[in-house]
């Protein structure tokens, strides 16, 4: 018989909150302060205005918008993608530059101003001023004339610089996962509210709602292709980054920060950082979140405040009747990451990552021509500034890092959780 929880989160010593109280606790990156915490619904928030039900992006009209300023909040190797994917989708028409950055460290703020000037000339403009260092810097930057903040630190941090960025009135792109605990996403939650008032753009890392492929597939799917959907899986393997050499002068603070995606406090695990955008996959396929998650077998943790090696496979279980097989492998440098991101139905099944469906004799019997990249949630983030637009990605984002955060505590408790006790606990 299942023993009742004391909290959703995982045991002492890989629980986030531990390490992050530890480091920084009294800086000005502490989560705390937060917003009043809004109630979670279980069908997210509103959608975007200008999205259809499948994500399609809004037509662009480049002509008619206005120079959009943006600033980066974030400067290590995931801003240096984020900022690339959206310059790279408004280069043709030149409607975006680059005119603030912020980062803890000097020597990661400098290396993306010196790669992205020379990729991007014309598009990158920013004077000394607006180079907002340490770890307040994102602080110093919302002072700043910007109209589009990119919010790309160690997700730990992610609320509270959404909660900052909202009130500054600005334009919100925030890399996934949205938070690493319940506590996070209720404070992400209530200042989108607040966003969604003041008709702030936000979008959010998860950009397979906007790539052709998926859209396609997902249409099919909609479509009966594979006939009623009775079973998933979202299973992936991915390779642990290496490690940021220490140096002699770096404290343990600036070590951990600049291996973030090696300790849980400031990921998430790789429950909720890496695999957070599957898991998203399935809940849009199903137009659901699940209702409960039960672990698939007993497996120990780590006792300290690194990433797990194997999480425990877990099955979620959907209000239709859908079970799903999940898990987030890391592996080391040698071995091959993968990815199965598949749906079976009475009819057929699909490999969603692929973007092909095969019928019940296993023959290919459709699939999807056109794979696409980064460019159509950039292209609609700006579509929206740019026309006035309301474009909001927050709900999806909510549902898809509370499922996250359900696999996480189901897997980390060894026994079965339900969604309303994410809420409740």
């Amino acid at each position: 018989m299942s023993q009742p929880l004391s909290t959703v989160d995982p045991p002492a010593g890989d629980r986030p909150e531990d390490s992050r109280r530890q480091f920084i606790r009294g800086s000005s990156l502490l989560l705390a302060g937060a917003l009043p915490a809004a109630g979670l619904p279980a069908t997210g928030l509103p959608a975007a205005a200008t999205v259809d039900s499948l994500g399609q992006p809004p037509t662009i009209a480049p002509a008619a918008w206005g120079l959009i300023k943006v600033g980066l909040v974030g400067c290590g190797s995931r801003g240096m993608t984020v900022v690339n994917n959206l310059l790279a989708a408004s280069r043709s028409h030149g409607c975006v530059k680059l005119t603030a950055v912020a980062d803890a460290f000097p020597d990661s703020l400098q290396r993306v101003l010196r790669g992205l000037k020379g990729k991007y000339p014309q598009q990158v403009s920013v004077d000394s001023a607006s180079r907002c260092l340490g770890l307040d810097g994102y602080r110093q930057l919302l002072d700043r004339d910007v109209d589009l903040v990119l919010l790309a630190t160690p997700p730990a941090f992610r609320p509270q610089h959404f909660e900052a960025a909202v009130a500054a009135g600005k334009h919100i792109y925030a890399e996934k996962p949205i938070a690493i605990d319940v506590l996070g996403v209720e404070r992400f939650q209530a200042a989108n509210q607040l966003a969604l008032e003041q008709r702030l753009v936000v979008g959010v890392g998860l950009p397979r709602r906007f790539q052709p492929q998926y859209q396609a597939t997902v249409a099919q799917l909609r479509s009966g292709a594979i006939g009623q959907i009775v079973s998933a899986r979202a299973i992936q393997s991915v390779r642990q980054p290496r490690t940021n050499p220490s140096g002699k002068s770096r404290s343990e603070l600036e070590v951990q920060l600049r291996n973030w995606t090696h300790h849980a406090w400031a990921s998430g695990g790789p429950w909720v950082e890496p695999h957070v955008q599957n898991l998203d996959v399935i809940n849009w396929v199903l137009g659901d979140h699940p209702l409960e998650a039960e672990p698939l077998e007993a497996k120990p943790q780590r006792s300290d405040s690194k990433q797990h090696d194997g999480p425990s496979p877990i099955e979620f279980r959907y209000a239709s009747g859908v079970s799903v097989l999940s898990q987030c492998l890391l592996i080391d440098d040698n071995g091959p990451a993968r990815l199965s991101l598949t749906v079976q139905g009475s009819r057929g099944h699909c490999d969603l990552a692929a973007g092909k469906i095969f019928d019940s004799n296993g023959r290919l019997a459709w699939r999807a021509t056109s794979a696409g990249g980064e460019d159509g949630l950039m292209q609609s983030l700006l579509a929206a500034i740019g026309e006035g637009a309301q474009f909001n990605q927050a709900g999806d984002a909510v549902e898809a890092t509370l499922t996250a955060i359900l696999g996480r505590t189901a897997s980390s408790h060894g026994q079965r959780v339900g969604w309303d006790e994410l809420h409740s606990s």
